[in-house]
């Protein structure tokens, strides 16, 4: 069963990318992004090819700056060489990240991302990214009913509300509120659960 415990929250929204890693090389990171316009994102039929002196010219740089650059994103891993001169394999964020393990920024997870706990990612999606719930609210709502349950009832309560929207009737129609209101009818459910059974 999913857990909490796997998700930190710290909010880091942003995800790893060559931006990262090549930022402080200006104009290696400009050759890199060029290079994979040119290979159409790494296309293994396509290689990178561009002499010097034009990227000189087309980067307004000088040429020992372009050999730098070239030689950054070679010795980095982000430009494979091949057996024609000059003529370079264009790599991936996502293949270098498998390449070098270890070297990209991990992305924190939120507690309402799917990857933290799909029960609460299913929420978010049926709130339309508009939802930000708290630990102990799952936790409470899963005490009450099955998920099954629960997403059947809050997707009900999202769409009464948006029809209620459409009529110009915005009071008490946020995703938040459609929650809570789920929250209240499992409670009154299982109250009268318990007031039914013989002691």
């Amino acid at each position: 069963m999913p857990t909490w415990k796997r998700a930190n929250p710290k909010h880091q929204p942003l995800k790893c990318s060559a931006g990262n890693h090549l930022w402080r090389y200006g104009l290696a990171l400009a050759i890199y992004n060029k290079a994979g316009a040119l290979t159409n994102n790494g296309d293994p039929d396509r290689t990178f090819f561009a002499k010097r002196e034009t990227l000189t010219k087309f980067f307004g740089s000088s040429y020992n700056a372009v050999c730098n650059a070239v030689k950054r994103l070679r010795k980095d891993g982000w430009l494979l060489d091949t057996d024609k001169e000059n003529h370079y394999l264009y790599v991936s964020h996502e293949a270098w990240e498998k390449l070098h393990p270890g070297k990209c920024v991990a992305r924190d997870l939120v507690p309402y991302q799917e990857e933290a706990d799909p029960f609460v990612g299913k929420l978010f999606a049926l709130a339309h990214g508009s939802l930000r719930v708290k630990e102990h609210w799952v936790v409470g709502m899963r005490k009450l009913a099955s998920e099954e349950v629960i997403l059947e009832m809050f997707a009900a309560e999202v769409a009464e509300a948006k029809a209620r929207r459409k009529e110009g009737k915005y009071t008490l129609t946020s995703p938040s509120q459609c929650l809570y209101r789920v929250t209240q009818k499992l409670k009154a459910l299982k109250a009268a659960e318990l007031k039914s059974v013989p002691f």
